[in-house]
């Protein structure tokens, strides 16, 4: 059975644009859009929590995605009407067979 069986979700993934403003300096946004893909969310677990706000990184969640997704910290994932920052991106032993989105779910 692949990993990707296990992946029960469905998301998208939004990339910062970056725009000018009327006043001539730089604007940010997530636009609408964006790439779907699939994935398995689960929460954080307390020992998860705890060790990255030692840190002094909150990370609520976790995705887990196919190896060919390109996310990078400066994304957003929207999932139904929640919307998570990512905050780091691991590709678990270099093996390319998943990858772990550290999420951080913006309020």
């Amino acid at each position: 059975m692949s990993v990707e069986s296990l992946f029960n979700s469905r998301a998208t993934l939004k990339s910062r644009t970056q725009t000018f403003d009327a006043f001539g300096g730089i604007k940010e946004s997530f636009p609408d859009g964006g790439v779907q893909f699939n994935c398995r969310i689960q929460p954080s677990n307390a020992d998860e929590k705890n060790l990255y706000d030692r840190e002094g990184v909150t990370i609520t969640a976790k995705a887990y995605v196919s190896p060919r997704l390109d996310a990078t910290i400066t994304d957003r994932v929207s999932f139904g009407s929640r919307t998570f920052i990512v905050r780091g991106v691991v590709n678990v032993d270099e093996a390319d067979v998943y990858k772990i989105l550290y999420l951080e779910e913006q309020k």
